[in-house]
């Protein structure tokens, strides 16, 4: 049995249909050598104007090409509407959009438009060497999603940045805490929670 993402669930599954005279090899992807990572803790409702803080940030530099992840198609769409309507330009891209895909990646890589919104689904077809920043708007679902979406970033040798927003609401965030920790900024909130949760963890084992 193979599978590109090995979560729980598919553990489950492993742990269910196979004998117990498997063997479970796990190859762990690394994070890029010079990837630096950034989280912020983000109410749901604040999401947004944070964005915008960053971005107008980012923007002063002429060379940054961004990518923003969500978790869903209907919040891509909703970043589209809202991102231009606050004069910015930018790309959408998911499995419902219509028109090439080859011509929007062309638009992002000639710099033509700086900044491209994106769901998890096509996070891996995105192939461009000089990405300088991934924004997770949302955070991932799970751990093996964070390190696809901040891969494309910091590639062929290049330094890049990940910029997460975190809050109570963040499904893996034990797991990108033990992920990330000693190589990432993390706010106090995020590792207050953590250290919560891994105490009742604990708790419940023992």
């Amino acid at each position: 049995m193979f599978s590109a993402t090995y979560n729980k669930k598919v553990d489950g599954l492993v742990e269910k249909f196979l004998n117990n005279n498997h063997v479970k090899l796990t190859i762990t992807r690394a994070l890029p050598a010079k990837l630096s990572q950034k989280f912020y803790w983000v109410e749901e409702n604040d999401k947004y104007g944070k964005l915008l803080g960053v971005l107008n940030k980012l923007f002063k530099k002429e060379t940054s090409k961004i990518i923003i992840f969500a978790n869903n198609k209907s919040t891509c769409n909703n970043l589209k509407v809202q991102l231009e309507n606050d004069n910015y330009n930018c790309l959408l891209f998911h499995a419902d959009v219509s028109g090439s895909r080859d011509h929007i990646l062309d638009d992002f890589k000639s710099g033509k438009i700086r900044l491209l919104i994106a769901s998890d689904a096509l996070a891996r077809g995105i192939d461009v060497e000089d990405v300088t920043h991934v924004i997770n708007y949302d955070t991932p679902e799970a751990q093996q999603n964070y390190q696809h979406r901040v891969g494309r970033t910091a590639r062929m040798g290049r330094e890049g940045s990940s910029i997460t927003f975190v809050n109570e609401l963040t499904k893996c965030i034990v797991d990108l805490y033990d992920l990330v920790n000693g190589q990432g900024d993390l706010p106090q909130e995020m590792i207050a929670l953590v250290e919560e949760k891994k105490k009742k963890e604990n708790v419940s084992s023992t």
